[in-house]
């Protein structure tokens, strides 16, 4: 029987995630000139990861800590720091924002 993917690249750990944030970045960078709302998701993922990973910090992991039960009080910390209820994940009125800016100067552009 094959190996499932999270079986064959191991349990998510401290360093694993702070180089995923270092790969979103990344990836944001890229795509910034010529798909700055793609840019812009990223660029908030990899924001929403270091939090995370500044979290874990503080409460004593180091690089090789496995991340399977800190991930809830993680999340669950950064809804209090950030007073906020249900769900940690993507606020798009920032990016609605810059989508709307984009459009209107495309318009301005365009005429």
């Amino acid at each position: 029987m094959p190996l499932t993917l999270a079986k064959r690249i191991g349990p998510d750990t401290l360093g694993k995630i702070e180089l995923a944030a270092e790969s979103r970045y990344a990836e944001a960078r890229h795509l910034l000139p010529q798909y700055p709302l793609g840019a812009l998701y990223l660029f908030g993922y990899s924001i929403e990861i270091r939090l995370k990973v500044a979290y874990y910090r503080v409460i004593g992991l180091v690089p090789n800590s496995e991340l399977a039960g800190p991930r809830a009080l993680a999340e669950k910390e950064i809804r209090r720091l950030l007073n906020k209820t249900g769900a940690v994940g993507h606020d798009l009125t920032l990016q609605r924002y810059v989508s709307l800016r984009i459009d209107r100067s495309r318009e301005r552009l365009a005429a």
